[in-house]
């Protein structure tokens, strides 16, 4: 998929993005908290001049190899997307890497160079598919394609709680925002958090 342009930067201007949703939730995400979110939101920090690391350029370059390599093993007629998405009442917006055509589906696309990091769906990958599926109305569910030593996929429904929980603390960070209150409250303390073995909340799957 190609990287983020100027269309996709305007569309996350004063919005969170799902893949940023983690950072506001109680698992917390392995790359960023809650003041980084803060920041890019409040102009601090410029998305566009925030360089990606190696894997994530790696990540980059291999995802349409991925998706295409997964259309084939899965049997899905696929299609890659560009666009971001823009929730039509909450400051949130998600850029899915590819739709399953006739079914209704997003497909999410990860590489990763630690395998055993991807034993279980890591929780802020959910919480991204989460989102993605709000911003996305009609679609049922997000396919999460992994490449970790092999090739592994999810399928997440749409789940109401976790939609509830994700936009009370959507709207608690863009009101932090307004505000001018750097979100201490929320800021998870990355080292306490197992970055690579965390579990999809039962409480959101059962």
């Amino acid at each position: 998929m190609p990287p983020l342009g100027p269309a996709n930067f305007l569309a996350r201007e004063g919005r969170v993005s799902a893949s940023e949703v983690a950072a506001l939730m109680p698992e917390g995400h392995p790359y960023q908290d809650a003041r980084d979110v803060w920041d890019r939101i409040s102009g601090v920090k410029l998305a566009e001049d925030v360089l990606p690391s190696p894997a994530m350029r790696i990540g980059s370059i291999l995802e349409p190899a991925i998706l295409e390599a997964a259309a084939d093993l899965y049997s899905w007629r696929v299609r890659a997307n560009a666009r971001t998405l823009i929730h039509p009442t909450l400051p949130l917006v998600a850029t899915p890497d590819g739709y399953v055509l006739n079914a209704r589906e997003l497909v999410e696309v990860k590489w990763s160079g630690n395998p055993t990091g991807w034993i279980n769906l890591p929780a802020h990958v959910y919480w991204q598919a989460q989102a993605q599926l709000m911003c996305a109305p009609g679609y049922r569910a997000v396919w999460v394609v992994a490449l970790a030593g092999r090739m592994k996929r999810w399928r997440v429904e749409r789940n109401a709680t976790a939609s509830r929980r994700i936009a009370r603390a959507v709207r608690t960070l863009i009101d932090a925002v307004a505000d001018g209150t750097p979100p201490e409250h929320l800021i998870r303390d990355r080292s306490t958090i197992d970055t690579w073995n965390l579990d999809i909340p039962r409480s959101l799957t059962e």
